[in-house]
């Protein structure tokens, strides 16, 4: 079983997660061009992944009966009003560039006798850097 201080920073990452710039996005009507329907669809398929490796952690946290807080969507959020694709590439890059980077950094924390844990971490952390590799890959421009 994991420690405190572990299972307080999967919850944290389930946070970034769960309430990341992609799922926002997902959960909003994207725009996008009639010809760009398959870069929609793909954002929409890249959050579903998201959300399933979002409920691995919510499910291990609670097996070890960790209270788990899901956060809220950031504020700044929700002063966007139109979410054309093209102009959310980059906010969604970045954001998944940094659930990248705290589960590479959660990968360095897990001591080695919690192979349980390393073995979901570097799951999720092989998921979300494909969605990262595939949000890179996507053309901007029609």
């Amino acid at each position: 079983m994991a420690s405190e201080t572990i299972n307080r920073q999967l919850n944290g990452i389930l946070i970034q997660m769960s309430k990341s710039f992609l799922q926002y996005v997902s959960e909003a009507s994207l725009w996008t061009h009639s010809q760009d329907i398959d870069k929609g669809n793909l954002v929409d398929e890249l959050a579903e992944i998201q959300r399933l490796d979002t409920g691995e952690l919510a499910k291990f946290l609670s097996n070890c009966d960790h209270s788990i807080d899901f956060g809220t969507f950031p504020t700044e959020y929700t002063d966007l009003q139109f979410l054309a694709l093209e102009a959310m590439l980059t906010s969604l890059i970045h954001g998944q560039r940094q659930i990248c980077a705290a589960l590479r950094e959660l990968c360095n924390a897990i001591p080695p006798e919690e192979s349980v844990v390393m073995g979901l971490v570097n799951q999720i952390l092989e998921n979300q850097s494909e969605i990262l590799r595939r949000l890179d890959a996507m053309p901007t421009a029609s």
